[in-house]
């Protein structure tokens, strides 16, 4: 079966840069989030406090930053963060940031159509009923665009650790030399 991973990548540098990619991008989305609220006049931690209902139930909509919010962003941030790594375990070439960012941005997209189409309206139906739908779309797609960055983050991170030009399996002995007779 052929490897998914660039040759000589470690797997856990590929899982290491795609949930710093994740959560980078899951800061982003919920900035958009924030400001989308403020302008529509509502608190910046509306969507955070929509995701925290699913714990705390419906009161939390209408109530203010208090600890109920943190566990709406905690799981919105590691919901991204599992993206995050799932996208860099998938990720084939890591070279063309072109290509990498409209992956990204598909990426997130089919992930929009899957938690909003299934999984919340089965986990907790307040999120795709309240969402503001748009808004929600333009911050997976700002998500995907910050995916686009995994290229760069995988290479500073080889770089980091000293494996960018490593292959896996240079650690294995060289088998002895045949005497030449």
């Amino acid at each position: 079966m052929p490897s998914n991973r660039p040759a000589g990548v470690p797997v856990q540098c590929l899982a290491l840069a795609g949930v710093e990619t994740g959560i980078a991008g899951g800061l982003t989305a919920l900035a958009w989030l924030a400001i989308h609220s403020l302008w529509s006049g509502l608190p910046a931690w509306t969507y955070p406090n929509l995701l925290a209902s699913t714990f705390h139930g419906p009161s939390v909509l209408n109530a203010g930053f208090r600890a109920a919010t943190l566990s709406g962003l905690a799981l919105d941030l590691f919901t991204w963060g599992v993206l995050g790594i799932v996208f860099g375990l998938l990720i084939r070439d890591h070279s063309r940031r072109l290509r990498v960012v409209l992956l990204g941005m598909a990426f997130a997209l089919l992930w929009y159509y899957l938690s909003h189409g299934f999984l919340w309206k089965r986990v907790n139906s307040l999120v795709p009923l309240y969402s503001p739908e748009r808004a929600v779309v333009v911050a997976h797609l700002l998500y995907g665009l910050v995916l686009g960055t995994f290229p760069a983050r995988l290479s500073s991170l080889c770089r980091a650790w000293g494996e960018e030009d490593e292959p896996e399996t240079a650690a294995l002995p060289s088998p002895p030399a045949e005497p030449n007779c």
